[in-house]
């Protein structure tokens, strides 16, 4: 996922307004929900869109959430993956495949999956390469 406002990648996701941020563009809420809320003089638009933790907290102590949190871990997210486009933390988060045309920086899991189809496609590509030349060396020794 990718910041509405700078296209870096994002870390988070407004509550208000559900659109991804950067960890310069938000914190909870995006920086246009956080100044649109501070003209209309109120500290937080709703949007239906409630906080587990918020939820079950007493009236008086408000829960605030730090921005998105790793889908295996739940620690806090250093950037989601180009492929599922999960969340994750710098543990979690893999790099680059080195067989990746697009470049994209993938988590552990999609990391681990396109390892396994890289090595299913290899093993294709030499069955039907051997099976060729065996038709070739086949058909030349007639």
């Amino acid at each position: 996922m990718i910041c509405h406002i700078c296209k870096a990648q994002a870390t988070g996701q407004c509550k208000n307004c559900l659109k991804f941020y950067c960890e310069f563009h938000g914190d909870v809420l995006c920086v246009d929900c956080q100044s649109a809320s501070a003209v209309a003089g109120s500290s937080a638009p709703t949007s239906g869109v409630e906080d587990s933790a918020s939820a079950s907290a007493t009236p008086t102590e408000v829960v605030l959430s730090t921005g998105s949190t790793c889908y295996a871990c739940k620690s806090p997210a250093v950037g989601a993956c180009g492929m599922c486009a999960r969340f994750c933390c710098g543990t979690h988060l893999a790099g680059t495949h080195p067989f990746d045309a697009a470049g994209r920086t993938i988590c552990a899991d999609c990391y681990s999956q396109k390892t396994t189809m890289t090595a299913i496609g290899c093993v294709i590509g030499v069955c039907i390469v051997g099976f060729m030349l065996l038709f070739i060396l086949g058909t030349v020794a007639r």
